[in-house]
């Protein structure tokens, strides 16, 4: 979400968004540009946070946890590659939301505190509402602070309890609101001035 907005917020700061909007004809294009560079940049991230994994369980703890210990049901192995399958689909749902949110606040310390709170009170809040009102959950289920469990649902069966919705549905859910998210934010982008 950090380096989404300031990334963002930088270029316009420092007319360097002048100089690519100068070299192409297409604002639509150039949004698009930045938003997959975003995305493949954190799935860099998230590959070299897999390799850390396999290093620190190396160095850390050697030989006392094997990767075929169960884990709710899967092998500790596949627990990993399940939660980073997760985490590389929200990623998409988070650089989606946090281009949007930069365009539409123009404040990139507002965006990383947003950020944040989602990152750590978005499942509680929607928890929260969901147990507040539990005649609206199966809609409520489909807020956009449920989507960050869908870092660990994948892995663990028993979340479904938490979010109210199957794993399909958390993926696809995932998705459509970062599909939604980059719609705006194109807009947003191609009506801001230079």
């Amino acid at each position: 979400m950090a380096i989404s907005s300031d990334m963002i917020a930088m270029e316009w700061r420092n007319n360097t968004m002048a100089t690519l909007l100068y070299k192409t004809s297409h604002k639509s294009i150039l949004y698009t540009a930045k938003f997959i560079v975003l995305v493949f940049y954190s799935f860099i991230l998230l590959v070299f946070g897999i390799i850390f994994s396999f290093i620190l369980k190396t160095l850390m703890v050697g030989s006392k946890f094997s990767w075929h210990d169960d884990y709710h049901g899967h092998p500790l192995i596949n627990a990993l590659f399940l939660n980073m399958g997760g985490t590389m689909i929200y990623l998409i749902f988070i650089v989606a939301l946090s281009l949007m949110l930069i365009l539409l606040i123009r404040n990139n310390a507002t965006v990383i505190i947003i950020g944040l709170a989602i990152g750590f009170l978005g499942s509680d809040l929607s928890n929260l509402a969901m147990s507040a009102f539990p005649g609206l959950k199966s809609i409520l289920a489909w807020n956009p602070l449920n989507m960050i469990n869908i870092i660990t649902q994948l892995s663990n069966n028993e979340m479904v309890t938490v979010t109210h919705l199957t794993n399909s549905e958390l993926i696809i859910a995932n998705l459509v609101y970062a599909v939604v998210f980059f719609w705006i934010g194109a807009l947003l982008f191609k009506k801001r001035s230079i």
